[in-house]
């Protein structure tokens, strides 16, 4: 998983691509009120799904991206 603030520089593509997967879930964290006293815990939630074969586009720009500038589709 991949968070959405993520750097996508020229190593982290070159290790998506060799993972073999074709999709890489993208997620945010969000904080959520756990019960009713007020507690608050983070949790990733994921928001979109980062193809792979979009990101080998980007390998030979040599340069770094942030991912939400990707466009990421919704699950």
């Amino acid at each position: 998983m991949l968070s959405i603030d993520s750097k996508l520089d020229y190593a982290l593509m070159r290790e998506i691509c060799l993972t073999g997967h074709s999709r890489v879930p993208v997620y945010e964290e969000v904080d959520i009120p756990v019960n009713s006293s007020g507690r608050i815990e983070r949790v990733k939630k994921i928001i979109g799904i980062l193809l792979v074969k979009h990101v080998g586009i980007y390998l030979d720009l040599c340069r770094t991206l942030i991912l939400s500038d990707l466009l990421v589709s919704s699950p």
